[in-house]
Protein backbone atom coordinates (compact mmCIF):
# COMPACT_ATOMS: atom_id res chain seq x y z
CA UNK A 1 0.00 0.00 0.00
CA UNK A 2 1.46 3.25 -1.04
CA UNK A 3 2.12 6.25 1.40
CA UNK A 4 -0.71 8.45 -0.31
CA UNK A 5 -3.15 5.70 0.43
CA UNK A 6 -1.32 5.12 4.03
CA UNK A 7 -2.33 9.12 4.97
CA UNK A 8 -5.79 8.59 3.39
CA UNK A 9 -6.67 5.38 5.78
CA UNK A 10 -5.08 7.16 8.41
CA UNK A 11 -6.88 10.41 8.46
CA UNK A 12 -10.27 8.80 7.74
CA UNK A 13 -10.06 6.62 11.31
CA UNK A 14 -9.15 10.26 12.50
CA UNK A 15 -11.85 11.42 10.95
CA UNK A 16 -14.08 8.94 12.01
CA UNK A 17 -13.60 9.75 15.71
CA UNK A 18 -13.73 13.24 15.30
CA UNK A 19 -18.00 12.19 13.70
CA UNK A 20 -18.24 11.37 17.24
CA UNK A 21 -18.48 15.00 18.20
CA UNK A 22 -21.83 16.36 17.35
CA UNK A 23 -21.05 19.91 17.26
CA UNK A 24 -18.66 19.16 13.80
CA UNK A 25 -20.49 19.55 10.56
CA UNK A 26 -20.52 16.98 8.25
CA UNK A 27 -17.97 18.07 5.40
CA UNK A 28 -15.63 18.62 8.14
CA UNK A 29 -15.88 15.24 9.38
CA UNK A 30 -15.47 13.80 5.75
CA UNK A 31 -13.50 16.45 3.69
CA UNK A 32 -10.31 15.83 2.13
CA UNK A 33 -8.58 17.72 -0.31
CA UNK A 34 -6.44 16.19 -3.14
CA UNK A 35 -3.64 18.14 -4.06
CA UNK A 36 -3.68 19.22 -7.77
CA UNK A 37 -0.59 21.28 -7.70
CA UNK A 38 1.37 19.29 -9.22
CA UNK A 39 -1.24 18.69 -12.40
CA UNK A 40 -1.66 22.59 -12.35
CA UNK A 41 1.35 23.52 -12.86
CA UNK A 42 2.60 21.06 -15.30
CA UNK A 43 -0.64 21.62 -17.45
CA UNK A 44 -1.13 25.09 -17.29
CA UNK A 45 1.61 27.52 -15.90
CA UNK A 46 4.20 25.26 -17.91
CA UNK A 47 2.29 24.31 -21.07
CA UNK A 48 -0.27 26.89 -21.78
CA UNK A 49 0.89 30.13 -22.90
CA UNK A 50 -2.41 32.08 -22.09
CA UNK A 51 -2.21 31.04 -18.30
CA UNK A 52 1.84 32.29 -17.96
CA UNK A 53 1.02 35.39 -19.67
CA UNK A 54 -1.74 36.20 -16.92
CA UNK A 55 0.46 34.69 -14.32
CA UNK A 56 3.53 36.80 -15.28
CA UNK A 57 1.16 39.83 -15.42
CA UNK A 58 0.04 39.41 -11.71
CA UNK A 59 4.07 38.22 -10.60
CA UNK A 60 5.37 41.46 -12.20
CA UNK A 61 2.55 43.49 -10.57
CA UNK A 62 2.05 42.30 -7.36
CA UNK A 63 5.36 42.85 -5.75
CA UNK A 64 5.58 46.42 -6.37
CA UNK A 65 4.25 48.34 -3.41
CA UNK A 66 6.30 47.32 0.14
CA UNK A 67 4.44 45.39 3.00
CA UNK A 68 4.77 48.39 5.77
CA UNK A 69 4.28 48.14 9.43
CA UNK A 70 2.43 50.73 10.84
CA UNK A 71 1.68 51.73 14.38
CA UNK A 72 -2.01 52.04 14.20
CA UNK A 73 -4.76 51.65 11.70
CA UNK A 74 -5.88 54.21 8.65
CA UNK A 75 -4.54 57.95 8.94
CA UNK A 76 -3.29 58.12 12.15
CA UNK A 77 -0.46 55.21 12.05
CA UNK A 78 2.54 56.31 11.63
CA UNK A 79 5.24 53.98 9.80
CA UNK A 80 8.03 51.60 11.57
CA UNK A 81 10.56 50.96 9.49
CA UNK A 82 12.79 49.01 12.33
CA UNK A 83 9.97 46.99 13.44
CA UNK A 84 11.35 43.51 13.58
CA UNK A 85 8.59 42.71 11.38
CA UNK A 86 9.66 45.02 8.98
CA UNK A 87 13.19 43.56 8.88
CA UNK A 88 11.75 40.10 8.28
CA UNK A 89 9.84 40.93 5.35
CA UNK A 90 12.57 43.28 3.78
CA UNK A 91 14.75 40.16 4.18
CA UNK A 92 12.84 37.23 4.69
CA UNK A 93 15.29 34.65 4.14
CA UNK A 94 18.88 33.42 2.81
CA UNK A 95 17.84 33.46 -0.43
CA UNK A 96 14.84 35.96 -1.04
CA UNK A 97 13.94 39.63 -0.74
CA UNK A 98 11.10 40.88 -0.37
CA UNK A 99 9.91 41.17 -3.97
CA UNK A 100 10.98 37.68 -5.05
CA UNK A 101 9.15 36.49 -2.02
CA UNK A 102 6.20 38.31 -2.88
CA UNK A 103 6.31 36.97 -6.32
CA UNK A 104 6.30 33.56 -5.54
CA UNK A 105 3.30 34.18 -3.24
CA UNK A 106 0.95 35.33 -5.55
CA UNK A 107 2.40 32.44 -8.52
CA UNK A 108 1.41 29.81 -6.09
CA UNK A 109 -1.97 31.72 -5.03
CA UNK A 110 -3.40 32.29 -8.40
CA UNK A 111 -1.99 28.19 -9.59
CA UNK A 112 -3.03 26.40 -7.05
CA UNK A 113 -5.49 28.68 -4.71
CA UNK A 114 -3.52 28.18 -1.71
CA UNK A 115 -0.18 29.77 -0.78
CA UNK A 116 2.05 29.13 2.71
CA UNK A 117 4.61 31.23 4.78
CA UNK A 118 6.43 28.67 6.85
CA UNK A 119 8.21 31.41 9.77
CA UNK A 120 10.61 29.67 11.75
CA UNK A 121 10.87 30.77 15.48
CA UNK A 122 13.26 30.90 18.18
CA UNK A 123 12.69 29.63 21.58
CA UNK A 124 11.73 32.75 22.53
CA UNK A 125 9.19 32.73 19.73
CA UNK A 126 11.30 35.63 17.69
CA UNK A 127 10.90 35.02 13.97
CA UNK A 128 14.12 34.37 12.08
CA UNK A 129 13.30 33.67 8.53
CA UNK A 130 9.98 33.23 6.28
CA UNK A 131 9.57 30.54 3.65
CA UNK A 132 6.93 30.43 0.72
CA UNK A 133 5.27 26.79 -0.52
CA UNK A 134 2.54 25.90 -2.17
CA UNK A 135 -0.03 23.31 -1.83
CA UNK A 136 1.55 20.81 -3.13
CA UNK A 137 4.07 21.16 -0.42
CA UNK A 138 1.49 22.60 2.54
CA UNK A 139 -2.36 21.59 3.07
CA UNK A 140 -4.52 22.11 6.09
CA UNK A 141 -5.62 18.85 8.41
CA UNK A 142 -9.03 19.33 8.96
CA UNK A 143 -11.38 18.51 12.15
CA UNK A 144 -12.12 20.53 15.22
CA UNK A 145 -14.31 23.13 15.80
CA UNK A 146 -12.26 25.57 14.38
CA UNK A 147 -12.25 23.73 10.81
CA UNK A 148 -8.60 22.81 11.16
CA UNK A 149 -6.45 21.29 13.59
CA UNK A 150 -3.35 22.44 12.09
CA UNK A 151 -0.93 22.00 8.94
CA UNK A 152 0.85 19.01 7.15
CA UNK A 153 4.17 19.66 5.26
CA UNK A 154 5.55 17.12 2.37
CA UNK A 155 9.10 15.86 2.80
CA UNK A 156 11.60 12.80 2.75
CA UNK A 157 8.68 10.77 5.11
CA UNK A 158 5.90 12.11 3.16
CA UNK A 159 2.78 14.34 4.81
CA UNK A 160 3.85 14.85 8.10
CA UNK A 161 2.14 17.45 10.73
CA UNK A 162 3.98 20.83 11.25
CA UNK A 163 5.53 21.78 14.71
CA UNK A 164 3.33 24.55 16.04
CA UNK A 165 5.63 25.78 18.60
CA UNK A 166 8.84 25.88 15.75
CA UNK A 167 6.84 27.35 13.21
CA UNK A 168 4.22 29.83 12.41
CA UNK A 169 1.73 29.07 9.32
CA UNK A 170 0.47 32.23 7.48
CA UNK A 171 -1.86 31.23 4.90
CA UNK A 172 -2.94 32.92 1.82
CA UNK A 173 -6.08 31.88 -0.32
CA UNK A 174 -7.27 33.34 -3.55
CA UNK A 175 -10.00 35.12 -3.20
CA UNK A 176 -12.49 32.18 -4.59
CA UNK A 177 -13.84 30.13 -1.42
CA UNK A 178 -13.85 26.22 -1.67
CA UNK A 179 -17.11 25.68 -0.60
CA UNK A 180 -17.12 22.28 0.41
CA UNK A 181 -13.90 22.69 2.28
CA UNK A 182 -13.90 26.24 3.28
CA UNK A 183 -10.48 26.62 5.15
CA UNK A 184 -9.60 27.08 1.79
CA UNK A 185 -9.54 28.58 -1.42
CA UNK A 186 -10.44 26.81 -4.73
CA UNK A 187 -7.73 27.52 -7.41
CA UNK A 188 -8.87 29.41 -10.32
CA UNK A 189 -7.93 27.49 -13.13
CA UNK A 190 -9.85 24.76 -11.75
CA UNK A 191 -12.80 26.07 -13.15
CA UNK A 192 -11.59 26.60 -16.72
CA UNK A 193 -9.57 23.42 -16.99
CA UNK A 194 -11.25 22.81 -20.58
CA UNK A 195 -10.61 25.98 -21.72
CA UNK A 196 -6.71 25.51 -20.38
CA UNK A 197 -6.63 22.05 -22.49
CA UNK A 198 -8.31 23.38 -25.42
CA UNK A 199 -5.84 26.33 -26.06
CA UNK A 200 -3.00 23.44 -25.20
CA UNK A 201 -5.21 21.13 -28.10
CA UNK A 202 -5.27 24.02 -30.29
CA UNK A 203 -1.29 24.37 -29.92
CA UNK A 204 -0.23 21.68 -30.49
CA UNK A 205 -2.87 21.02 -33.81
CA UNK A 206 -1.40 24.17 -35.22
CA UNK A 207 2.53 23.36 -34.89
CA UNK A 208 1.76 19.29 -36.23
CA UNK A 209 0.44 21.41 -38.64
CA UNK A 210 3.37 23.58 -39.94
CA UNK A 211 5.79 20.81 -39.18
CA UNK A 212 3.95 18.45 -41.28
CA UNK A 213 2.23 20.62 -43.66
CA UNK A 214 2.68 18.20 -46.78
CA UNK A 215 1.17 14.98 -45.11
CA UNK A 216 -1.87 15.94 -42.84
CA UNK A 217 -4.63 17.43 -44.92
CA UNK A 218 -3.88 15.85 -48.33
CA UNK A 219 -4.47 12.31 -49.86
CA UNK A 220 -3.17 11.10 -52.90
CA UNK A 221 -5.23 9.30 -55.30
CA UNK A 222 -4.12 6.72 -58.29
CA UNK A 223 -6.22 5.77 -61.15
CA UNK A 224 -8.78 3.25 -60.67
CA UNK A 225 -7.36 -0.03 -61.12
CA UNK A 226 -3.51 0.62 -60.40
CA UNK A 227 -2.85 -0.88 -56.88
CA UNK A 228 0.12 -0.33 -54.81
CA UNK A 229 1.72 -3.05 -52.38
CA UNK A 230 2.56 -1.87 -48.83
CA UNK A 231 6.60 -1.42 -49.70
CA UNK A 232 5.61 1.04 -52.52
CA UNK A 233 3.39 2.74 -50.29
CA UNK A 234 5.82 2.94 -47.60
CA UNK A 235 8.75 4.37 -50.14
CA UNK A 236 6.21 6.93 -52.03
CA UNK A 237 5.54 7.98 -48.38
CA UNK A 238 8.84 8.87 -47.84
CA UNK A 239 9.93 10.30 -51.26
CA UNK A 240 7.10 12.78 -51.12
CA UNK A 241 7.84 14.06 -47.55
CA UNK A 242 11.64 14.59 -48.61
CA UNK A 243 10.80 15.96 -51.62
CA UNK A 244 7.78 18.13 -50.61
CA UNK A 245 7.80 18.46 -46.40
CA UNK A 246 9.61 20.16 -43.74
CA UNK A 247 11.97 22.91 -45.07
CA UNK A 248 10.76 21.84 -48.93
CA UNK A 249 6.86 22.54 -48.17
CA UNK A 250 5.19 24.56 -50.52
CA UNK A 251 7.21 23.10 -53.23
CA UNK A 252 5.77 22.48 -56.77
CA UNK A 253 4.44 18.76 -56.54
CA UNK A 254 4.24 16.70 -60.75
CA UNK A 255 2.57 14.05 -60.85
CA UNK A 256 2.59 11.42 -63.65
CA UNK A 257 0.39 8.84 -64.52
CA UNK A 258 -3.21 9.84 -63.98
CA UNK A 259 -2.39 10.77 -59.93
CA UNK A 260 -4.35 13.59 -58.55
CA UNK A 261 -4.16 15.09 -55.03
CA UNK A 262 -7.27 15.90 -53.22
CA UNK A 263 -7.32 18.20 -49.64
CA UNK A 264 -8.66 16.23 -47.00
CA UNK A 265 -8.14 19.21 -44.07
CA UNK A 266 -9.07 22.77 -43.78
CA UNK A 267 -6.43 25.41 -44.08
CA UNK A 268 -5.37 28.07 -41.37
CA UNK A 269 -7.88 30.85 -42.32
CA UNK A 270 -10.55 27.77 -42.40
CA UNK A 271 -10.21 26.75 -39.12
CA UNK A 272 -10.33 30.11 -37.81
CA UNK A 273 -7.71 29.39 -34.96
CA UNK A 274 -8.06 33.44 -33.68
CA UNK A 275 -11.53 33.21 -33.50
CA UNK A 276 -11.39 29.34 -31.57
CA UNK A 277 -8.32 30.66 -29.31
CA UNK A 278 -10.13 33.94 -28.64
CA UNK A 279 -12.64 32.66 -26.30
CA UNK A 280 -10.76 30.30 -23.87
CA UNK A 281 -7.99 33.16 -23.79
CA UNK A 282 -10.70 35.30 -22.24
CA UNK A 283 -12.12 32.97 -19.89
CA UNK A 284 -8.78 32.13 -18.64
CA UNK A 285 -7.58 35.79 -18.24
CA UNK A 286 -11.18 36.47 -16.26
CA UNK A 287 -10.34 33.43 -14.28
CA UNK A 288 -7.30 35.01 -12.94
CA UNK A 289 -8.27 38.53 -12.84
CA UNK A 290 -5.66 39.92 -15.50
CA UNK A 291 -7.51 42.25 -18.43
CA UNK A 292 -6.38 40.23 -21.52
CA UNK A 293 -4.77 43.37 -23.26
CA UNK A 294 -2.04 43.75 -20.10
CA UNK A 295 -1.06 40.15 -20.48
CA UNK A 296 -0.25 40.53 -24.19
CA UNK A 297 -2.85 38.11 -25.40
CA UNK A 298 -3.92 38.29 -29.00
CA UNK A 299 -7.56 38.85 -27.58
CA UNK A 300 -7.07 41.87 -26.02
CA UNK A 301 -4.37 43.48 -28.44
CA UNK A 302 -6.58 43.54 -31.69
CA UNK A 303 -7.89 46.70 -29.82
CA UNK A 304 -4.92 47.90 -28.03
CA UNK A 305 -4.64 51.89 -27.86
CA UNK A 306 -2.63 53.67 -25.15
CA UNK A 307 -5.47 55.17 -23.71
CA UNK A 308 -7.33 51.69 -23.24
CA UNK A 309 -4.38 50.43 -21.91
CA UNK A 310 -3.66 53.28 -19.11
CA UNK A 311 -7.44 52.66 -18.16
CA UNK A 312 -7.12 48.79 -18.16
CA UNK A 313 -3.82 49.11 -16.08
CA UNK A 314 -5.89 51.34 -13.53
CA UNK A 315 -8.99 48.75 -13.23
CA UNK A 316 -6.51 46.23 -12.92
CA UNK A 317 -5.13 47.18 -10.06
CA UNK A 318 -8.30 48.66 -8.35
CA UNK A 319 -10.22 45.43 -9.10
CA UNK A 320 -7.73 42.93 -8.63
CA UNK A 321 -4.21 43.55 -7.02
CA UNK A 322 -5.51 45.75 -4.69
CA UNK A 323 -8.25 43.22 -2.88
CA UNK A 324 -5.04 40.94 -2.95
CA UNK A 325 -2.73 43.35 -1.12
CA UNK A 326 -5.45 43.75 1.35
CA UNK A 327 -5.94 40.19 1.96
CA UNK A 328 -2.41 38.95 2.36
CA UNK A 329 -1.96 42.06 4.75
CA UNK A 330 -4.39 41.07 6.54
CA UNK A 331 -3.05 37.21 7.36
CA UNK A 332 0.08 38.66 7.88
CA UNK A 333 -0.74 41.50 10.52
CA UNK A 334 -3.37 38.20 12.20
CA UNK A 335 -0.46 35.31 12.13
CA UNK A 336 2.83 37.76 12.79
CA UNK A 337 1.63 41.58 13.60
CA UNK A 338 1.86 41.13 17.10
CA UNK A 339 -0.53 44.33 17.99
CA UNK A 340 0.82 46.38 15.08
CA UNK A 341 -0.60 47.34 11.74
CA UNK A 342 0.69 45.84 8.48
CA UNK A 343 -0.62 47.34 4.90
CA UNK A 344 1.12 47.89 1.63
CA UNK A 345 1.98 51.35 0.76
CA UNK A 346 0.19 52.30 -2.12
CA UNK A 347 1.78 55.28 -2.55
CA UNK A 348 4.64 53.31 -4.41
CA UNK A 349 1.78 51.84 -7.50
CA UNK A 350 2.42 53.95 -10.03
CA UNK A 351 -0.64 53.13 -11.76
CA UNK A 352 -2.76 54.81 -8.30
CA UNK A 353 -0.47 58.18 -8.69
CA UNK A 354 -3.42 60.30 -10.16
CA UNK A 355 -5.18 59.26 -6.72
CA UNK A 356 -2.14 60.07 -4.70
CA UNK A 357 -2.19 63.28 -6.06
CA UNK A 358 -6.02 63.75 -5.87
CA UNK A 359 -5.53 62.90 -2.36
CA UNK A 360 -2.29 65.27 -1.51
CA UNK A 361 -4.91 68.04 -2.93
CA UNK A 362 -7.51 66.83 -0.58
CA UNK A 363 -5.59 67.17 2.52
CA UNK A 364 -3.30 70.05 1.86
CA UNK A 365 -7.04 72.08 1.05
CA UNK A 366 -7.89 70.68 4.33
CA UNK A 367 -4.98 71.84 6.16
CA UNK A 368 -5.32 75.59 4.46
CA UNK A 369 -9.07 76.19 5.27
CA UNK A 370 -8.11 75.21 8.95
CA UNK A 371 -10.25 71.79 9.05
CA UNK A 372 -7.52 69.57 10.28
CA UNK A 373 -4.10 70.15 12.23
CA UNK A 374 -0.67 70.10 11.07
CA UNK A 375 0.14 66.49 12.12
CA UNK A 376 -3.12 64.91 11.03
CA UNK A 377 -2.05 65.84 7.39
CA UNK A 378 1.03 64.72 8.07
CA UNK A 379 -0.15 61.61 8.71
CA UNK A 380 -2.50 61.46 6.21
CA UNK A 381 0.25 62.04 3.99
CA UNK A 382 2.39 59.23 5.42
CA UNK A 383 4.92 61.67 7.35
CA UNK A 384 5.52 61.17 10.96
CA UNK A 385 4.10 64.13 13.46
CA UNK A 386 6.50 66.80 14.29
CA UNK A 387 6.92 67.90 17.64
CA UNK A 388 4.84 71.48 17.43
CA UNK A 389 2.21 70.20 15.15
CA UNK A 390 -0.91 69.75 16.87
CA UNK A 391 -1.68 73.13 15.36
CA UNK A 392 -4.28 74.85 13.03
CA UNK A 393 -2.90 76.95 10.05
CA UNK A 394 -6.41 78.84 10.10
CA UNK A 395 -8.44 79.05 12.79
CA UNK A 396 -10.67 76.34 12.73
CA UNK A 397 -14.24 78.47 13.81
CA UNK A 398 -14.00 80.12 10.59
CA UNK A 399 -15.77 79.14 8.14
CA UNK A 400 -15.35 78.86 4.28
CA UNK A 401 -18.03 79.81 2.26
CA UNK A 402 -19.55 77.98 -0.76
CA UNK A 403 -17.56 79.21 -3.81
CA UNK A 404 -14.31 79.02 -1.48
CA UNK A 405 -13.06 82.16 -1.91
CA UNK A 406 -14.16 84.17 0.89
CA UNK A 407 -13.71 82.98 4.71
CA UNK A 408 -15.57 84.88 7.78
CA UNK A 409 -14.99 84.21 11.57
CA UNK A 410 -18.38 82.83 13.02
CA UNK A 411 -18.09 84.61 16.00
CA UNK A 412 -17.15 88.47 14.60
CA UNK A 413 -20.33 88.50 12.05
CA UNK A 414 -22.27 91.71 13.24
CA UNK A 415 -26.00 90.94 14.07
CA UNK A 416 -28.65 91.83 11.49
CA UNK A 417 -30.61 94.99 12.57
CA UNK A 418 -34.34 95.01 12.36
CA UNK A 419 -35.60 97.22 9.56
CA UNK A 420 -37.65 99.84 10.95
CA UNK A 421 -41.08 99.89 10.68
Amino acid sequence: MGITTSIRYGLARWLAKAAAVPTLPQWVRSSFLTPTFDNLTRYGYEQNATVMLCISALTFAFAEPPLLVWSDEGEVGQKLPKHPLRRLLRNPNPLMGEDELMRYTIAYMAIGGNAFWLGTKTGRGVHTALWPYHAGQVRCIPGGPNWITGYAFFGENGWEAIDQDAFTVVHFKWPNPDLNQPWQAQPALRSVASAVDTTNEIDNYVYSLLKNDAVPRMALKLPQGREMDKPAKDRFRSQWQAMYGGANRGGIAILDQGADITRVGLDMAELAFDALRNVPQTEIAGALRVPPILAGLSVGLEHATYSNIEQASKDFTNRTLVPLWRGLAAEVESALGGGVSVRHDLSAVASLQEDTNERWRRVNTAWLSGLIKKNEARRALGYADEQNGEVYLVDPKRLLLPDASLAMDVLTLPARQKEPA
